[in-house]
């Protein structure tokens, strides 16, 4: 059931997902006939009017929870989320279940009817802890076009807009969002100059921070916004009981960012696309979340389950934010740093992957108990399957060019005699240019398929090196456990005799 101890096969059958949420449905035709049944829209031609005025006016709108006829009941759906994450998985992967792409079908006939536009599957879930000190997503636009004027339509319709929809309420003191409206942002519609930061732009005065709108918007509400608008999470205060957990789809224009897989699996996709999906999302807003190679080359496999059914942008973009996640973990190791200028990011936070919060009553409060901590150490049978040594290399360039793992037996690395090892060196170096050259093309290539194939060729590559560093030149697994019993033996001998 542990996140860390399953494979991609595994997590290929329905059995697996339904038993971690047995509330939920996972392609039910039953649910779906239900579902499709209780549809209703959500808002009259009168309001879709107003709304249009709204989204053209301010660049976002709110629609009150309370006018909102859910089919699905968000408080299952919430209490889901934690079990997911209290098995290892992060909120989002929630997508594999009926009920979350019954609420994204839902609010889209919203987003279509007042923006034209249709879900593209970007589509993520959030966990904001305040107990933890955590907040939302630092002031950011969701896209950042080179002509910006063409990402809008001629009626001054947004060619990309994202639906945000709390699953509990959401206020200042657990993370809500905050917006700088169209008439109070300079870069809005004609473009940011990229030599100044677009924040400082848009408030130049002390008076023009009192243009800062707060939205609380309590649960089942939905906060709708074009993808020029700036705008942020707040940091939660400490004591709060509640959580914010929140989920966001995205909708667009295929002639401005085409749907990750075409419409007609809308409105469930199968089983093993959801997966797929997941898994590319991971890759694709890796530098939100804390993930370690093995995390990251995990996800990469999930991706590749069904990558043949997604638009080649969708595949160049995780193939690109793969390769961008490997090259910042061999060198940073993990360690990020946020800047304080607006950036084209994409609408994510680092969100705290373990969770320690249950609820006994999500509809009125979720209370904070201590749970007992998700399990991180994988059992001997699975680090046979993954990586036998889990050797660290001491040699500081070699240990950020590999992002060698962690060392749980200090003296391995001694025994192994990997310490200068002029093999892993060479191997090391090759994967450094293969990186370097490979972005370099990327970034002249105008053909996202090319691409791809250059960065499967590159895997091929990256992986062989990583074979070595887990497996190369390394005595039987027995035998240095042996070893290693006789050393600390030794030691323990040693240390008797000089007290």
């Amino acid at each position: 059931m542990i996140a860390s101890l399953q494979d991609a096969k595994t997590l290929q059958t329905k059995a697996y997902w339904l038993k971690l949420c047995p509330k939920l449905h996972i392609q039910d035709e039953g649910f779906r006939k239900e579902y499709l049944a209780a549809k209703k829209d959500i808002v009259s031609d009168e309001e879709i009017k107003q709304l249009k005025y709204r989204m053209d006016t301010d660049g976002y709108f709110t629609i009150p929870g309370k006018h909102i006829k859910w089919v699905v009941q968000l408080q299952k759906l919430a209490s889901s989320i934690i079990h997911l994450m209290q098995y290892g998985w992060p909120p989002s992967f929630i997508n594999i279940y009926d009920e979350a792409w019954a609420v994204a079908d839902q609010i889209s006939s919203v987003l279509y009817a007042v923006t034209g536009n249709r879900p593209n599957m970007d589509m993520l879930t959030w966990y904001i802890d305040p107990n933890k000190g955590q907040a939302g997503f630092s002031p950011h636009r969701d896209r950042q076009p080179d002509d910006s004027p063409s990402s809008f339509r001629p009626d001054g319709s947004p060619k990309y807009a994202t639906c945000w929809i709390p699953l509990t309420d959401a206020c200042p003191d657990n993370s809500c969002l905050y917006v700088i409206p169209r008439g109070d942002d300079p870069g809005y519609f004609v473009g940011d100059d990229p030599d100044s930061d677009p924040m400082r732009v848009a408030l130049p005065t002390k008076e023009s921070y009192q243009n800062i709108k707060c939205i609380p918007a309590e649960k089942g509400s939905a906060v709708i916004f074009s993808h020029r608008i700036i705008h942020w999470g707040s940091k939660g205060r400490k004591g709060y009981p509640v959580p914010r957990i929140a989920f966001s789809m995205a909708t667009s224009s295929e002639d401005f960012e085409p749907a990750y897989f075409p419409q007609e699996h809308l409105p469930f996709p199968d089983f093993s696309l959801r997966v797929s999906l997941a898994g590319g999302q991971m890759l694709v807003y890796w530098d939100r979340f804390q993930f370690s190679n093995k995390q990251l080359k995990f996800y990469r496999s999930l991706f590749e389950t069904e990558k043949s059914k997604f638009h080649s942008s969708y595949r160049a973009k995780v193939a690109q934010e793969f390769i961008n996640s490997l090259k910042d973990t061999s060198q940073s190791g993990n360690e990020k740093e946020s800047g304080p200028q607006v950036q084209q990011v994409k609408e994510t936070k680092k969100e705290d992957n373990k969770n320690t919060q249950h609820t006994e009553n999500l509809a009125k409060t979720i209370k904070v108990p201590e749970k007992t901590q998700v399990v991180q150490e994988v059992t001997e049978k699975s680090q046979l399957q993954t990586s036998p040594s889990k050797l660290r290399l001491r040699n500081t360039k070699t240990n950020k060019r590999l992002k060698a793992k962690e060392s749980q037996i200090e003296s391995l690395e001694e025994e192994l005699k990997v310490i200068g090892n002029p093999k892993v060196q060479e191997e090391s170096d090759d994967i450094d240019e293969a990186l370097d050259m490979l972005l370099n093309e990327k970034m002249e290539s105008e053909n996202a398929n090319d691409f791809i194939d250059d960065f499967d060729d590159f895997v091929d590559d990256y992986d062989q090196v990583d074979y070595f560093v887990d497996y190369g030149d390394q005595p039987p697994k027995k035998k240095v456990k042996r070893e290693n019993k006789q050393n600390k033996e030794k030691k323990e001998k040693k240390e008797k005799k000089k007290q």
